[in-house]
Formats: structure tokens, C-alpha cells, sequence
């Protein structure tokens, strides 16, 4: 009897540590528009609820959970230096109404870029139909 008990003791107290972990996560609602700087931490580890605004992020981010609700959208500047990294441990939802939007976000040209080529991030784009030439690949998977 002591073994069962003592077996339902720890699964209890296992169950309660691993729920206690996910309860802790700060809740925090963002309904204006809201722009998350690279060096800006203050929402990194919380949940994240984005109702019907737009959420600017640059640099490298880690949140509990985030949800786009209601014509929600994620986006992050254009400027070259602010590549957006997200890491979410939990749940990533959006639902049909919001969306993440990178439209004409991603690297510039640079001087000696073919400019009718395809996009080369993490290997060789399409080639330029006037000269047959192709962007160097940057970036990686």
C-alpha cells in the first residue's frame, strides 16, 4: 500500500510541477499597435495575445505561447539589420481573420545583384533571363 501511495504522491506532484511551469507564464494583450525592439525583452517568456493589432518585432524573441486573433498581424521592419528570430515553446495560433506578413521584408539587393533573378536564401535562386545569371545563396535553413 505505501508503494501505491507513495507512486501517486510523486505522479501528483510531477503532474502539479509540470503544469505549475506553464502557469507561471506572464498573460500580456496587446491590442494597439505595438512595435517589440530587438533589445526589448519585457515580453520574452510570456504568453502573447495579439487581438486585432499589429505586433512589430525585430531581433530574437522567446515567448510561451502567441495568438493572432481577430485581423491580427505579425510583421518586423525592413531595415536590413532587423532579422526576426522567434522561438515559441508552446503554441503558435492564428487564426483566419490574422496573419504574418514579411510582403517585401526580406534582404535587400545588394550592388552586383542580378535584379530580375529569383531569391537565393539557403541556396540559388532563379536565373535572370537576360543574363543567364543567378544571386549568390545567403542565409541558411
Amino acid at each position: 500500500m505505501k508503494g501505491c501511495v507513495f507512486r501517486l504522491l510523486f505522479l501528483f506532484i510531477a503532474l502539479n510541477g509540470f503544469a505549475a511551469s506553464s502557469a507561471f507564464a506572464e498573460s500580456i494583450l496587446v491590442n494597439s499597435d505595438t512595435n517589440i525592439s530587438a533589445n526589448d525583452m519585457s515580453y520574452d517568456g510570456a504568453d502573447i495575445v495579439v487581438d486585432g493589432a499589429v505586433l512589430k518585432i525585430d531581433g530574437a524573441h522567446g515567448f510561451n505561447s502567441l495568438v493572432l486573433q481577430n485581423s491580427a498581424v505579425l510583421t518586423h521592419s525592413l531595415e536590413a539589420e532587423s532579422k526576426l528570430t522567434l522561438n515559441i515553446a508552446q503554441n503558435l495560433l492564428i487564426d483566419n481573420t490574422s496573419s504574418i506578413d514579411v510582403s517585401g521584408k526580406g534582404a535587400l539587393s545588394l550592388p552586383g545583384d542580378y535584379t530580375q533573378s529569383g531569391g537565393s536564401y539557403g541556396g540559388l535562386g532563379g536565373r535572370d533571363p537576360s543574363t543567364g545569371g543567378t544571386n549568390a545563396p545567403f542565409g541558411d535553413y
